[in-house]
């Protein structure tokens, strides 16, 4: 097992891990129609993102089971708040302590970028994910937005921690 940076070639490969967790993770929260509709190609970042982001993978002998990306807050103006975009992990590997690692990582990472503080936002709906975050030691702050997704208006809420 190893955490690594994201590579170009790992594109297909994080496209089946958003996948098949999305697919898992927002079922019954998203609309089934949009969950199966997608497809790991579909998901792929393009190399190019990969290259720009701040990204890590968990690999498990040598496949690529989990994944965090990070960086910037894009809501907050302040420069000292970094944001965790995205922590997805195989739902066959879920329970392994793999998206701590990540999550942890991340962190560690913003930290190092000079970030003081970290948001994350996820649906108000996914209490899995929820409680992840607040084991985690973040706080809701009560700060909601709306998306679009599937054709249904959902609910985020935002974690904070530092």
């Amino acid at each position: 097992m190893s955490l690594e940076a994201v590579q170009p070639q790992d594109a297909l490969s994080l496209g089946e891990v958003y996948c098949k967790a999305w697919r898992a993770a927002y079922a019954g929260l998203v609309p089934q129609d949009f969950l199966d509709a997608l497809t790991p190609k579909h998901c792929a970042p393009l190399p190019t993102q990969i290259v720009a982001a701040n990204s890590f993978v968990f690999k498990q002998d040598g496949r690529i089971v989990g994944l965090v990306n990070f960086g910037a807050c894009r809501d907050e103006l302040d420069g000292r708040t970094g944001e965790i975009r995205s922590i997805y992990v195989l739902p066959d590997c879920w329970n392994l302590g793999i998206g701590r690692q990540l999550f942890l990582a991340a962190k560690d990472a913003l930290q190092k970028q000079g970030y003081v503080r970290w948001i994350v936002w996820t649906l108000a709906d996914n209490l899995r994910a929820r409680r992840f975050y607040e084991k985690l030691g973040m706080t809701n702050t009560a700060r909601t937005r709306r998306m679009e997704l599937g054709g249904r208006d959902l609910l985020e809420v935002q974690y904070a921690g530092d």
